[in-house]
């Protein structure tokens, strides 16, 4: 073996080899391997990484006496886990908080794994059961702006309904009511995504990825995914009664809209999707609008529901796609009825 033990482990590694020669015992040498063989990471991140893997070292020197591997047991490291809880600043505040934590504690998961993949620790991987903190009450969103700031956005949201969106040039149009909007201009989605991110707290991520069928208006919840693909509702049902209401009323006002409009033919069809749907002869040459809701599209005649659709949202997403699943040729309609489905909160 070579006198390096550095070099040594390196090439034990390569060749990866279950078991690493007996002499190379000590912690701080798999640390140095570790971080120079097998963390791939920006120097800035491997910087912390070391940092945490050292506290971690500094302890089981202070509880052991040495940095032998055989010495890193399950209870050592719940030990180290109670003493990162515990320890205090001069001025009697915890020097690590939760999520601080909670990243020490995951690169120390990532580094006993990788040592126990080539040196079988006696009481098995000891980092294998030591949890997490759960860190849902960092997630308050007073913590975030103040209540003047809240309530100020949220006025700024509801106005957008009104002003946003207009033309900006006050020589032609000086009456700001009056300017023309843009054509693309969606006022209730972007009220809807500020009252979802203000009241929530979501990611970004998880507000644009909402889909119809993750709000749920009789259980008031909504569905997100959060990182790594994991499903979350109880996010929102910690927040405050009166927050999640709000939400769900823009969500609603953003999802019930007009998409345009169509004239009956004189067959008393009207087309869908470039699909024919048969709405009755007595409408035809007249025009009726289409209004898409949560649960599927409704078609209106001066106000009045006068059939439906259900389930609009999947075949939209069927069409212009090749799927095993083809669109119909033609779409059959619900007549006179509108789609019962959860009790709807005040439709703007």
């Amino acid at each position: 073996m070579s006198k390096n033990p550095k070099k040594a482990l390196q090439i034990t590694l390569r060749n990866d080899l279950v078991m690493v020669n007996q002499k190379i015992d000590s912690l701080a040498t798999w640390m140095a391997a570790y971080l120079q063989y097998e963390v791939t990471t920006r120097e800035t991140t491997r910087k912390v990484q070391r940092r945490d893997l050292l506290t971690f070292l500094n302890v089981m020197v202070q509880e052991a006496g040495n940095d032998n591997l055989q010495n890193w047991s399950p209870r050592l490291s719940q030990t180290f886990k109670g003493w990162l809880q515990k320890e205090v600043n001069v001025d009697n505040t915890r020097r690590w908080n939760d999520r601080t934590v909670n990243r020490i504690l995951a690169h120390l998961k990532t580094f006993a794994r990788w040592v126990h993949k080539y040196r079988p620790f006696p009481l098995g991987n000891p980092m294998e059961k030591i949890k997490l903190i759960s860190t849902a009450s960092l997630l308050a969103i007073d913590r975030a702006i103040t209540a003047g700031e809240r309530r100020r956005l949220l006025d700024a949201a509801d106005l957008l309904v009104e002003t946003g969106g207009r033309s900006k040039d006050r020589h032609r149009y000086r009456d700001a009511t009056k300017r023309p909007r843009r054509k693309d201009y969606r006022p209730y989605r972007n009220r809807a995504i500020t009252y979802a991110l203000i009241e929530t707290g979501m990611r970004r991520a998880a507000v644009v990825s909402i889909n119809v069928d993750d709000v749920d208006s009789a259980k008031r919840t909504i569905r997100t995914e959060e990182k790594g693909g994991k499903p979350a509702i109880s996010r929102l049902k910690e927040q405050n009664w009166i927050a999640l209401p709000a939400v769900l009323n823009q969500l609603e006002n953003y999802a019930e809209y007009e998409i345009g409009g169509r004239r009956v033919n004189e067959d008393g069809y009207i087309r869908i999707l470039a699909r024919p749907a048969y709405i009755g002869r007595k409408f035809r040459g007249t025009m009726v609008n289409y209004f898409e809701i949560f649960k599927g599209l409704e078609i209106r005649k001066d106000g009045l529901v006068i059939a439906t659709l259900p389930n609009y949202q999947w075949y939209r997403r069927l069409y212009g796609w090749v799927y095993d699943t083809p669109l119909p040729k033609k779409f059959v309609l619900q007549h006179g009825q509108q789609l019962q489905e959860s009790p709807r909160i005040a439709v703007a």
